[in-house]
């Protein structure tokens, strides 16, 4: 009788988990869809100064040009995690296809040069084949790869280096992305 309690007790509290992790999620995807409208509008505002900004001193022009690299890169996560949480949800439907990771390399390279010229960052990025495909869904590589990359721009020291690299061997295809900083190196 003691362990069927047990028992019950453990599929009680793990349901209960369940719903919990629900609920946060649904908290989460609400707040990233509600965050979208507002930071567009920033975003919009932010780009429409920078266009007028050629009578401005050298140093107010900088300012604006680094809030519109982090405006775009808030605004670039926001909808990243929108778009995880409705993947996760099965609410999108994935596109698994075979793709060049090389290509997609170089698409999240080219995104976060802004961010790394405003954090005075230089990306060098080197393929170490002509082409590697891989089976895979092309939107969340890509935001997988543009969060790796710009954690490594984020923490790295100032001015600094990232090396990003795609090596294929045989049987796989490595990214290797390189910082000298504090964070998570991938």
């Amino acid at each position: 009788i003691l362990t069927a309690v047990g028992l019950l007790l453990v599929v009680y509290a793990e349901q209960r988990a369940r719903e919990e992790d629900k609920r946060d999620h649904t908290r989460i995807s609400r707040v990233a869809h509600q965050l979208e409208n507002p930071l567009n509008n920033l975003h919009s505002s932010i780009e429409s100064l920078l266009s007028d900004a050629d009578k401005l001193p050298a140093e107010q022009r900088l300012k604006i040009k680094r809030m519109a690299t982090k405006s775009t890169v808030v605004l670039e996560n926001v909808r990243d995690l929108f778009l995880t949480l409705q993947a996760q949800e099965g609410s999108i439907t994935r596109e698994v296809r075979v793709y060049d990771t090389c290509a997609l390399v170089k698409e999240a390279h080219r995104r976060a040069q802004g961010l790394a010229s405003a954090r005075n960052v230089e990306l060098i990025l080197t393929a170490h084949c002509a082409e590697a495909p891989v089976r895979l869904d092309r939107r969340l590589m890509l935001i997988a790869l543009s969060h790796l990359i710009e954690n490594a721009i984020v923490y790295t020291r100032t001015p600094g280096l990232v090396n990003i690299a795609v090596i294929r061997d045989k049987h796989r295809v490595r990214i290797v992305i390189q910082h000298r900083g504090t964070g998570i190196t991938a």
